[in-house]
């Protein structure tokens, strides 16, 4: 073998061990990627189940709200005080009018 093409040989080999190196980082940051990407869509998953349970916990307030307010209008009676006419007048008025 001529000694340009030893030279030749050595540079073609050092390129493939070079890009040998290459591929495998390559391949330990494409596994890293892949498992970061994992871990998101895990979060992604964890964050959509809280945010339906928030939505429910929402629902629900709501409902009771609705039902305390239901119930603050069928019970509530203004009562006035003793001896004093207009007070009288105004306890009608409040309690007879539909509280919206």
């Amino acid at each position: 073998m001529l000694e340009s093409e030893a030279v030749v040989a050595s540079a073609y080999k050092d390129e493939v061990a070079h890009y040998e190196q290459q591929t495998q980082a390559n391949a330990k940051l494409m596994e890293a990627m892949e498992q970061r990407l994992e871990e998101k869509n895990q979060q992604l998953l964890l964050n959509n189940e809280l945010m339906k349970l928030m939505q429910d916990r929402d629902i629900e307030y709501e409902k009771m709200l609705e039902y305390w307010t239901e119930i603050h209008r069928a019970n509530y009676v203004y009562m006035p005080t003793k001896n004093d006419d207009i007070d009288k007048k105004l306890s009608e008025y409040i309690n007879n009018c539909d509280l919206a």
